[in-house]
């Protein structure tokens, strides 16, 4: 009795433990791996064969049909649905710590047996029925071990043993450690060895649950620390994006030609300096925004830029904005960027100039963001060998993808000019461009 206490115990806060993990996993709202989807079933498989176990347990020496019922269901479903977790454990296990390195021909044996085993397992209680060699639940709902009570547990140790020496030689390939992989192994196998010197006391099932609550751990410690390392990209990013937008030629350019307004017009001369001023503000403050802002703050953005490049050039520079939507949010320092990479490589090497236009749209799941130019132009796929680093487009690029999950799709044709799209999906956006308090 004190046996059927503790095991009924500690199967429900296994069962509860393994329904937490699922719950949390499926809650999170980054995109499942193939390698997530199969924790998941592991977990799933798990929380159904030990809550068979736990009926058994709960229901075993009660009268009447139904306890008959749960007693004989639970324990077919724990041993039959163990057989598969077991199986998706130790493949998940294999695949964490491989990754896409490729197994010998000895190693894919050791599997095979392993795959061979588990369906062994699945195969006994089916058998059992009529041979009653694992347990016999007679009429009165009596609960007896058969002769072969203990074979599970020990073809479990056989195929942890199996999947050793995979472990070894995937830790030598890849020169790297595989001590977790191997700790999530040794709880089951500690569970099923207790479980053979007492038999009465079913500890491989919340053995196993730990070990799942370890994977657990280990993957939300991976997860943080991609994201930090994701931060510090962006961050870097943004950084990088500044920079090359105030360039030294910009700046000596641009207060060049306040200079020379100074003394031709005072007035357009003090709001030269108002733009340049705000220009340069906006750059600074893109390093605090870790969140997307509103598409009208970059739009003032875009145009405080134009504003002192038509100074420059005049007539030579025209500009046109077809302005539909502008209810979403994108990352800070995106369109004038690209509207600049237009300017100065579509427009100013151009005979006569030409025309920047904007354009926004809403469609049915998305925003399109389009920045066309009728400039020079060039051929798509060749880098340019000018000595530049041209990181601006590149990290335009990666900071839509990482905050927006966006795209950016660059068309060009040589003589005819270049046309830059940003597709912004609806269900990354966040709201109105309104500031968020």
């Amino acid at each position: 009795m004190a046996c059927n206490s503790i095991n009924s115990t500690l199967e429900f806060f296994t069962v509860v433990l393994m329904a937490v993990l699922f719950i949390s996993i499926m809650l999170k709202k980054r995109k499942k791996t193939d390698l997530d989807r199969l924790f998941l079933l592991t977990l799933f498989l798990h929380a159904v064969n030990t809550a068979g176990d736990l009926a058994a347990w709960r229901f075993t020496c009660k009268p009447g049909t139904f306890a008959l019922i749960m007693t004989t269901t639970g324990n077919f479903l724990t041993y039959f649905v163990s057989a598969a977790a077991y199986l998706c454990f130790f493949v998940y296990v294999y695949q964490d710590a491989a990754g896409e390195l490729k197994l010998p021909v000895w190693g894919k044996c050791l599997f095979g047996i392993i795959d061979v085993l588990c369906l062994f397992l699945m195969g006994l209680p089916v058998y059992n029925f009529w041979s009653g060699v694992l347990y016999t639940i007679d009429a009165d709902n009596t609960f007896t071990w058969g002769a072969l009570s203990a074979l599970p547990d020990n073809v479990v140790l056989v195929q942890i043993l199996l999947l050793l020496p995979i472990l070894l030689y995937v830790g030598w390939k890849r020169q790297k450690s595989v001590a977790t992989s191997f700790l999530y192994l040794m709880l089951p196998a500690m569970g099923a060895l207790l479980e053979n010197w007492s038999p009465y006391l079913m500890l491989l099932y919340p053995s196993f649950g730990i070990s799942l609550l370890l994977i657990y751990i280990v993957l939300q410690q991976e997860q943080e620390k991609q994201l930090i390392e994701k931060e510090l990209e962006l961050s870097d990013s943004r950084i990088k994006v500044m920079v090359s937008q105030i360039q030294p030629h910009f700046l000596y350019n641009t207060l060049n030609s306040i200079y020379h307004l100074c003394e031709k017009d005072s007035g357009m001369a003090q709001q030269a300096i108002s733009d340049f001023s705000d220009y340069l503000r906006m750059n600074l403050k893109s390093l605090d925004h870790t969140e997307p802002i509103p598409f009208k703050e970059e739009l003032k953005h875009v145009k405080t830029y134009l504003h002192l490049e038509k100074m420059r050039f005049e007539e030579d520079l025209r500009v046109e904005y077809d302005i539909e939507a502008d209810e979403f949010r994108l990352p800070a320092l995106t369109i004038q960027p690209l509207v600049e990479n237009a300017v100065k490589h579509g427009i100013i090497p151009k005979k006569g100039g030409g025309t920047v236009t904007l354009t926004t749209r809403e469609e049915s799941g998305c925003y399109r963001i389009i920045i066309a130019d009728d400039g020079v132009g060039f051929v798509p796929g060749i880098k340019k060998e000018d000595g530049k680093s041209h990181v601006g487009i590149r990290n335009v690029r990666q900071r839509l993808q990482e905050m927006c999950r966006a795209e950016l799709d660059i068309e060009s044709a040589l003589g005819k000019g270049t046309k830059m799209t940003i597709t912004l999906p609806k269900e990354q956006h966040n709201g109105p461009d309104t500031d968020r308090k």
